[in-house]
């Protein structure tokens, strides 16, 4: 299922991170997490982004692994 990019998603929450969207490519995805825009390599509140989905994220602290995903299963 296409969706658009634009269009206001539900926000999901893991120990403080919001996943507020995701703006697929296959070359470059690009997560909005706590309203600062993060690509795959970069941290946001400690975390290190390991890979971005169509539907998720994937966050590392080093230890642990943190799933944020669009949309509540």
């Amino acid at each position: 299922i296409e969706r658009d990019p634009f269009f206001p998603v539900p926000k999901v929450s893991a120990s403080s991170l919001v996943l507020n969207g995701i703006l697929w490519d296959e070359v470059k995805p690009t997560a909005i997490i706590n309203n600062e825009i993060v690509q795959v390599g970069q941290s946001v509140n400690g975390k290190v982004v390991v890979g971005i989905w169509k539907d998720k994220v994937i966050l590392s602290d080093g230890s642990n692994e943190v799933d944020l995903k669009m949309y509540e299963e």
